[in-house]
């Protein structure tokens, strides 16, 4: 997933891992970092759907999915290196959570 246009307004953002659906062609996840280099505010992923463009051959954002919001960069950075291997419910109560993951 090479071709990837980033829209300025989230050009403030790191872009911290980029992943194509291994079932559903031309569809993809990009998980952003807010706040992630003691820059103030807490450290938040971001993450987004993006479609490929079949005409231009670059993946476009569709939209934001959700954010998250940590205490600590730590949290955080553990929570991107276990994205890809969550199951649909450990997502689905992270989604949910009534409190800073």
């Amino acid at each position: 997933m090479e071709n990837i246009f980033m829209p300025t307004e989230l050009e403030h953002m790191e872009v911290i891992f980029t992943v194509a659906s291994p079932l559903i062609e031309g569809l993809g996840v990009m998980i952003l970092g807010e706040h992630t280099h003691g820059n103030g505010g807490l450290p938040t992923i971001r993450i987004y759907l993006m479609r490929n463009n079949n005409e231009t051959d670059i993946y476009e954002i569709e939209k934001e999915l959700e954010a998250f919001s940590f205490l600590t960069l730590h949290s955080a950075l553990e929570f991107v290196k276990s994205f890809p291997h969550m199951s649909a419910l450990d997502l689905i109560l992270a989604m949910n959570s009534l409190e800073s993951v």
